[in-house]
Protein backbone atom coordinates (compact mmCIF):
# COMPACT_ATOMS: atom_id res chain seq x y z
CA UNK A 1 0.00 0.00 0.00
CA UNK A 2 1.19 3.90 -0.62
CA UNK A 3 0.46 4.63 3.15
CA UNK A 4 2.99 1.66 4.23
CA UNK A 5 5.62 3.65 2.85
CA UNK A 6 4.72 6.61 4.44
CA UNK A 7 4.72 4.96 8.02
CA UNK A 8 8.43 4.30 7.30
CA UNK A 9 9.09 8.16 6.74
CA UNK A 10 5.93 9.02 9.58
CA UNK A 11 4.87 6.21 11.93
CA UNK A 12 2.58 8.49 13.67
CA UNK A 13 1.46 10.77 10.94
CA UNK A 14 0.62 7.30 8.99
CA UNK A 15 -1.18 5.60 11.83
CA UNK A 16 -3.73 8.18 11.64
CA UNK A 17 -4.56 7.95 8.07
CA UNK A 18 -3.84 3.98 7.86
CA UNK A 19 -5.96 3.06 10.79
Amino acid sequence: MVFERQKSAKTVRASSIDY
